[in-house]
């Protein structure tokens, strides 16, 4: 159900929104409320307002099974690779709760004889040279007194070949996010 809700807000509403729309604190606390809807993206942000700016651990393979147009990326990607990293993006991202916690990130990866070893790597932050919708919002977040950056690791993970050869189906993403759809493919 929150996927629809979600799909509904990228699809009608946020289309609607322009940057200045976000100078008032009721636009800004809507949206905080929206995101703190997911339980992923609220622990995000308690990190980040308590301000202690200790490492952030998450699970990498639900990141992947939550969001399972990124094994057509990573197979892309590696090509005949044995080592290296992937830039993702935050649009890459179709999960809720992961889009709205991750932003970008780096996985890297190391080719094994069963599949891919896996780590992610982020850091939660905001960047004031960044030009986004929200960047009101996140300019009176950064604001706090406590608000702090920190980094977000996953532990080693892996994919294994079979996962890698599973067909991914474009079609069943153009239809829970189309946004994702245009701009991966």
């Amino acid at each position: 159900m929150r996927r629809k809700i979600d799909l509904f807000v990228w699809k009608y509403l946020v289309p609607a929104l322009r940057q200045d729309s976000f100078r008032y604190r009721i636009i800004q606390l809507m949206a905080m409320c929206y995101v703190s809807c997911f339980a992923l993206p609220r622990q995000f942000l308690r990190h980040y307002f308590n301000g202690n700016g200790s490492a952030f651990w998450i699970d990498g393979a639900e990141l992947i099974r939550d969001n399972p147009q990124l094994l057509a990326l990573i197979r892309d990607e590696t090509g005949q690779k044995q080592k290296g990293s992937i830039r993702l993006s935050q649009v890459a991202l179709t999960d809720p709760k992961w889009k709205y916690s991750l932003g970008s990130s780096v996985l890297n990866f190391e080719r094994r004889p069963d599949g891919f070893e896996l780590r992610l790597k982020s850091w939660y932050q905001y960047q004031q040279e960044t030009s986004r919708l929200t960047k009101h919002l996140h300019q009176w977040l950064a604001g706090r007194k406590n608000a702090q950056a920190f980094p977000v690791f996953s532990k080693p993970f892996y994919i294994g070949h079979e996962q890698m050869v599973q067909p991914f189906a474009w079609a069943e993403i153009s239809k829970s996010a189309p946004f994702a759809y245009y701009l991966l493919v």
